[in-house]
């Protein structure tokens, strides 16, 4: 069959783009910011991007690619999320020289390109054009001419010679040509605003800031330029009135609620820290009028989909009307997250997560300002959206729309309107066995454009301490089995490969069922069996057989990642699961268990229970009461080689060494106590730090290689209260509080919980000190329940009956950032401690201790706390 396809697309989106923006935006009296043309208010959705710039240029060159042809490959990723604006600040340092002349070099024309490809798409552009960073992260600086090379943020703000150079530089950027358009920067209606610079950490007295900030806003309106000027006003906010005094049409604002730099992923329920995003200073920006943006905003080190909605429907509620997440990892880069590795985000290594920004956009676009949607649970479903926990699940769900992160069973109302599809794995209208997304895209009545991605593969931790040489994540490209039940093909369709990916050019089918590789395909109802010519136009930001995808990975290559297991309960079989992605699908795959007191070395067959995931089990009769841990590895044979985890062997261990041979993993046991925290669990823990972690007093203990091991944590402050930088007219908060997630740990035991009766805390102070201790169990519902316990220098065990534990308020954990954000949880506290609800334990400094000691010294040492 014949299919006519109009290509006209691209020349038409850059007409339409134009068009759309020739009227620029104001600023209403509600601080809201309105289209020109229509009076219609302004919304905005999509990414910060870096490739022109620092790294990401550097990464690129070193690899040999096409940085323009990379650009073009991810710029289709956010024009398949639907995508309508882009964030960056600029590499200043890269593409100026110290008098602020700004430098016309490859940087630069790179940035061209990037804005022009964008316009492409119909994606708007808000630009901050001084960064003030070196070019280095997550390297060392480079040299590079720029003034803020020369003089460092600091100075950038106070030097009379580097403020010169600023207002030189903004001058000569706005006014610009992009040598792709034609069109200065100061003029381009693809460019909404200007954020004048990142994150400018102003001290000092304020009407040098009010100064500072007039000069860079005249700077760029003295090129003619109307578009808003934004500052960042969530970094020192006791200036908030003084920014606005010189003139600013409106603040930028960030939103890390789950801390950075973890350096792994992160566990527990995460939705309390989302429930608000609450500005102290809102009276300043009301009173001011001033339009809102969020330049970043993160869920870092978290690898699960439900945040990001449930932060869009909070951001709303602030009165946000436009937002850009940090940051988009390139696609050359992304297997490595070598960027920024507490971020991760692309659309084929990071399906699910980049699907939830899809349905942000669309809060943006659909869920009125300032609607209050309540605090958690409340508010996990919201208008058309849904986000769940429990499920790893963020869902649209309209008569036109259907977008899921995860396997759902919701159903759309009515889904013969349906225009859109995007999911992963399985919901009542698709049944896919495969890793990666899909998008389904109506062409018309009976006729759908699928394009399917690659599967994606985590296949180490994303969030630790990367590089090129550390694969983190891959893709890999399977024929996968797919089911279609759109009403409108209960007799079957045809399906056809647009992009000549897939051997199978074209094929009918009656039961709904194909099996497809990744690329284009369109689907037509029987009715258009006998046509032999239809002619179709996209009605999307992208053209019918546009579509890109990365290059596999070596063809011999092999992954396997395998987490911790966790406790193994007496009597019963103890579970093992690792996941591989390898060039071809293992012929077996075997965990090989190592008991060398009973000369034990066994083999188990291990069988693949869903893609990429093989498992089998340890059964209950190799339990060994006197064995403290079990050692394991596990063989994976391929066609023509073997290889053997941990270390990516081709050899495997010998038997009479095996103990010695590289990072074996551990399988403990469930004994009477039930430990929820342990020193050794030091890097796990959710905490601020602090000099004393460093404390030799904490390392008594030796291993057999005379290794100092940390026999406590020690929590040793000067004061509980602590003055913020960013945030000097705050109320102090005197607490200090840590967290351990430790549920994972015992994953299928929650049952034995019912049967501790008894919270013990093991700890001690400083000789002639007493400290109040709190410890609180934290639920996945965001509950706490705790005691706070007097500890002194001379027992060691502290006990209380869980009966006797009280509803507590829940720090938010790990600390957000911008520091002015709430430091207690807002979700109600609960009525009744469930011990099958348990996730993590708090320990905090500063529950029942009076005023007048706030001030006084803490030195106490946290051993372990357990469950009896």
């Amino acid at each position: 069959m014949k299919i006519i396809f109009t290509f006209l697309f691209s020349m038409l989106m850059i007409s339409m783009a134009c068009a759309q923006h020739e009227d620029q935006i104001f600023v209403d009296n509600d601080g809201i910011m309105h289209w020109s043309r229509d009076s219609s208010e302004v919304t905005g959705f999509g990414e910060n991007y870096t490739v022109p710039f620092a790294y990401g240029f550097r990464a690129a060159k070193r690899m040999g690619i096409d940085i323009k042809a990379a650009i073009d490959q991810d710029v289709y990723q956010f024009a398949r999320l639907g995508f309508d604006l882009f964030r960056v600040h600029v590499w200043d340092c890269e593409i100026s020289d110290t008098l602020g002349n700004l430098l016309d070099n490859e940087h630069l024309e790179l940035f061209d390109y990037l804005l022009w490809k964008l316009k492409e798409k119909g994606i708007n552009a808000v630009i901050t054009p001084i960064a003030y960073w070196g070019n280095g992260w997550p390297e060392k600086d480079e040299p590079t001419p720029g003034f803020s090379t020369k003089y460092g943020k600091g100075n950038c703000l106070t030097n009379p010679d580097a403020i010169k150079a600023q207002e030189k530089y903004l001058y000569q950027f706005v006014n610009h040509i992009n040598r792709y358009t034609g069109i200065a920067y100061k003029n381009d209606p693809q460019i909404l605003a200007f954020e004048i610079c990142n994150e400018p950490h102003h001290r000092g007295a304020a009407t040098e800031v009010t100064a500072f900030v007039r000069k860079m806003k005249d700077a760029i309106q003295s090129s003619g330029c109307t578009k808003p000027i934004l500052y960042n006003v969530s970094h020192a906010i006791n200036y908030a009135q003084d920014y606005f005094d010189a003139g600013i049409d409106g603040g930028t604002f960030q939103w890390y609620p789950t801390g950075l730099g973890f350096q792994k992923e992160l566990g527990g329920n995460m939705l309390p820290n989302v429930d608000k995003y609450v500005i102290p200073f809102d009276d300043v920006l009301k009173k001011n009028h001033a339009a809102r943006f969020v330049y970043e905003f993160d869920a870092a080190d978290m690898a699960t989909s439900y945040m990001y909605p449930a932060m869009a429907r909070s951001l709303r509620a602030a009165g946000m009307q436009m937002a850009t997440h940090f940051a988009w990892d390139p696609t050359y880069t992304a297997p490595y997250n070598t960027e920024y590795n507490t971020h991760f985000m692309n659309l084929f290594y990071a399906p699910q997560k980049a699907l939830s920004l899809m349905i942000c956009g669309e809060i943006f676009r659909t869920i009125p300002l300032y609607t209050d949607f309540g605090v958690y649970p409340d508010n996990t479903s919201f208008g058309p959206f849904k986000v769940s926990y429990e499920e790893n699940l963020a869902e649209m769900v309209t008569e036109e729309k259907f977008i899921y992160t995860n396997n759902t069973t919701s159903k759309p109302p009515a889904p013969e309107k349906l225009e859109l599809i995007a999911g992963y794995g399985n919901s009542p209208l698709v049944e896919y066995n495969g890793t990666g997304a899909y998008f389904f895209d109506k062409l018309g009545d009976g006729i759908w454009k699928l394009e399917l991605m690659p599967d994606a593969v985590i296949v180490d931790n994303l969030f630790g301490r990367n590089s090129l040489d550390k694969t983190r994540a891959v893709v890999r490209y399977n024929r996968r089995r797919m089911k279609i039940n759109l009403p409108e093909y209960a007799a079957g369709f045809s399906i056809e490969s647009v992009d000549w990916r897939d051997s199978i050019l074209y094929r009918e089918t009656k039961d709904g069922i194909v099996n497809l590789k990744p690329g284009i395909y369109l689907l037509k109802s029987p009715k258009y069996q006998e046509d032999d010519s239809i002619v179709l136009e996209s009605k999307k930001q992208i053209a019918l057989d546009e579509y890109f995808a990365p290059v596999p990975g070596v063809s011999d290559s092999v992954f396997a990642n395998h987490d911790y297991t966790g406790y193994w309960k007496k009597g019963k079989d103890h579970p093992v699961s690792i996941t591989i992605a390898a060039s071809q699908k293992p012929k077996e795959v075997l965990l090989q268990i190592v008991l060398p007191v009973e000369d034990l070395y066994k083999s188990f067959e291990m069988k693949e229970v869903r893609p990429f995931v093989y498992e089998s089990a340890i059964p209950s009769k190799y339990y060994h009461p006197s064995e403290y841990i079990y050692q394991y590895y596990f063989e994976i044979q391929l066609d023509s080689s073997t290889y053997f985890y941990p270390g990516r062997s081709s050899l495997p261990p010998e038997k009479k060494k095996v103990w010695n041979w590289g990072s074996f993993l551990e399988l403990n046991r469930v004994e009477n106590q039930f430990h929820l925290l342990d020193s050794w669990n030091f890097n796990e823990i959710n905490k601020q730090w602090l000099p004393s972690f460093l404390d030799e007093k904490s390392f008594n203990g030796k291993t057999s290689d005379s290794t100092p091991i940390r026999t406590s944590i020690h929590i040793k402050l000067d004061s509980l209260v602590r003055s913020d930088p960013e945030n000097l007219l705050g109320l102090p908060t005197p607490d200090y509080t840590l967290r351990h997630y430790f549920i994972d740990r015992y994953a299928g035991l929650q049952e034995e919980f019912l049967k501790k009766k008894v919270l013990v805390l093991n700890a001690k102070t400083s000789k002639g000190k007493k400290c109040h201790v709190q410890v609180s169990l934290i639920q996945k519902d965001g509950t706490g329940f705790g005691y706070t316990f007097e500890v002194n220098d001379t027992d060691e065990l502290y006990y209380i009956l869980l009966d006797e534990l009280k509803p507590v308020p829940v720090v938010l954990m790990p600390r957000p950032y911008p520091t002015f954000l709430p430091y207690y949880s807002s979700v109600k506290m609960g009525d009744t401690l469930d011990m099958l609800l348990l996730e993590s334990v708090d320990i905090s400094i500063g529950p029942d201790i009076p005023k007048e000691d706030w001030k006084k010294p803490v030195d106490v040492f946290i051993k372990s706390v357990w469950l009896e």
